[in-house]
C-alpha cells in the first residue's frame, strides 16, 4: 500500500512544544534552544475588525515562511516522523516495499512537504501509520 501525505500547510502547524523537545532530544546545547525558541516564538498576531486593529495575540504552533531557520526547523521535525517509521519497521510493525529481490524494504520516501508511505494493504500497518501521524504531536489537526 502507498500513501501519499502532503503536508503543504506543516509550517502552519508545528506545534512549539513539539519543536522544543525535538531540539532537546536531539542534543542541541539549551542555550541554542532557547534561542531557537525565542526566535520562533517572537510572533504576535492582529486583525482588523471594523476598521479597527483588535489586540494582538500570541500563537503557539506555527514556523515562519521565508525565514532562514523556518526550513531546518522543518527538516528536523521530520525527521521525527523517519525514526517514528523506522523503529515501527524494526520492531517488525511495518514492512515497506522491496523493489529486488535481496534488498531493504522501502518503508517511506520524504521529500520536502510531499512524503511516501509504505507498507503491506493490511488493518495493522494502517493503524501503525495512523499512530505515528496522530500521536507524536508534530502536526495540530
Amino acid at each position: 500500500m502507498g500513501i501519499k501525505l502532503d503536508i503543504a500547510k506543516a509550517y502552519d502547524s508545528l506545534e512549539w512544544v513539539f519543536i522544543e523537545q525535538t531540539l532537546t532530544i536531539m542534543g542541541f546545547p539549551t542555550k541554542i534552544v532557547s534561542l531557537i525558541m525565542r526566535c520562533i516564538r517572537s510572533v504576535t498576531f492582529s486583525i482588523m475588525l471594523n476598521g479597527q486593529p483588535s489586540n494582538v495575540f500570541y500563537p503557539q504552533r506555527g514556523i515562519r515562511q521565508g525565514v532562514p531557520l523556518s526550513p531546518y526547523i522543518f527538516i528536523l521535525s521530520v525527521e521525527v516522523l523517519s525514526r517514528l517509521i523506522n523503529e515501527q519497521r524494526v520492531l517488525g510493525n511495518l514492512h515497506g516495499v522491496s523493489i529486488a529481490t535481496n534488498t531493504s524494504c522501502i518503508t517511506h520516501h520524504l521529500y520536502a512537504d510531499d512524503n511516501l508511505l509504505f507498507c503491506k494493504a493490511r488493518p495493522e500497518e494502517a493503524l501503525v501509520i495512523k499512530n505515528i501521524l496522530k500521536e507524536n504531536r508534530m502536526f495540530t489537526e
